[in-house]
């Protein structure tokens, strides 16, 4: 099992879970909770809406982020500015913030460590392959065998139910409203009142366009939502994802990852997953709990599969977990048993071949936890 670092990252003690090692070495996460029983109660749906999500057409990524092939290529150069936040606000205001500080020296960290993996691998001194940590996150009796075929080979994604069980509970779907259009695309609880998903999904590359509201129904089921839904407050990204420097540079990818922050303690709803980063990322079985839009009903289903080593970059995570449009958002996540679950990448976008998720950087983790101590 992965140790995790003591880092510098002004995360309260009560969040944080982490050993005494150095940062070169590990790694750090968050804790997860389950729900309180005591949170807030989302509003109803009418028919009229659900039918609306049942409309509603897919958020995928543009083409400079689909068609990027250089996903696990590198070093990359990155700059400390691209990890600053941008966001709007549900009344229309914009956000903006300097990148956390220290970004810049983790940013140099990780592209020394960048180049010590990339000799590591040439050295064949990578963990073996077929030897997995983690498993598939039980579903319980209730599941139920897909059918259909999948992105990449046979389909064996499997229906959550009930959705409203953690951790399930944690995981939602995302509606945005555009100017003329709604979009959709899957979230996940990390914090009392955060959500983490992709960029892509709050912001238009294509068009220069911020959603102008982001709905989150947990645990949405069909044309049930048993936990109701909850509008946002504001959404935000990383600077990079708009940067045209980055897009040159082709790091507009790394950046594809939102959080959206809502008045509400949601999380003592729906129960919250931990976000962490492992640089020493072993080989994992990973689950993708998701509404992918090739699944009739807007149910629940989740996808699992094997991560080698050779799927593992700095900043990227490729596999062959089934996913389709309206996952763009979905946790990529690693399960131990049912007290340890770690979001390791936000899941971008894939073709026929693999799919591919942003991971969970040092910076992407500091820029994390200053969004949740606000």
């Amino acid at each position: 099992m992965k140790r995790l670092a003591a880092l510098c990252l002004c995360v309260p003690l009560s969040l944080m879970v982490a050993s005494s090692s150095s940062f070169a070495d590990d790694g750090a996460k968050l804790r997860s909770r389950a729900p309180t029983g005591n949170g807030p109660v989302g509003e109803t749906p009418d028919p009229d809406r659900v039918a609306r999500l049942l409309a509603a057409p897919l958020r995928t990524a543009p083409d400079a982020i689909a068609n990027d092939r250089a996903s696990r290529s590198g070093p990359r150069k990155l700059r400390a500015a691209d990890f600053g936040t941008i966001g709007r606000s549900a009344d229309g205001k914009d956000i903006s913030a300097p990148p956390p500080e220290g970004t810049e020296q983790l940013i140099s960290e990780t592209a020394e460590r960048e180049g010590q993996e990339a000799s590591a691998k040439k050295k064949g001194n990578r963990a073996a392959p077929h030897q997995f940590e983690g498993g598939v996150e039980p579903v319980g009796d209730e599941a139920k065998n897909g059918q259909d075929r999948k992105v990449i080979g046979l389909d064996d994604r499997i229906v959550i139910e009930p959705t409203s069980k953690y951790p399930f509970s944690t995981v939602g779907y995302l509606e945005m409203e555009y100017s003329g259009s709604i979009g959709r695309c899957t979230g996940t609880v990390i914090s009392r009142n955060i959500v983490i998903t992709a960029a892509h999904c709050v912001y238009d590359l294509e068009t220069n366009e911020w959603a102008k509201s982001v709905t989150f129904f947990p645990g949405l089921s069909g044309k049930s939502a048993p936990m109701g839904y909850f509008k946002a407050e504001n959404w935000s990204i990383q600077k990079g994802y708009v940067d045209s420097t980055a897009a040159v540079d082709g790091n507009q990818v790394i950046h594809d990852m939102a959080i959206i922050e809502f008045s509400q303690d949601i999380g003592n709803t729906t129960g919250w997953l931990a976000v962490g980063y492992n640089l020493n990322l072993p080989p994992f079985v990973a689950n993708i709990v998701q509404y992918p839009a090739d699944k009739e009903g807007h149910l629940m289903w989740r996808s699992s599969c094997p991560v080698e080593a050779k799927d593992i970059s700095e900043y990227f995570l490729t596999y062959e977990c089934d996913t389709y449009g309206g996952s763009s958002g979905s946790s990529v996540y690693d399960y131990i048993d049912d007290n340890t679950r770690t979001i390791y990448a936000i899941h971008s976008r894939g073709n026929s071949e693999f799919n591919v998720g942003v991971r969970v950087t040092p910076m992407h983790f500091k820029w994390i936890v200053g969004k949740i101590n606000g």
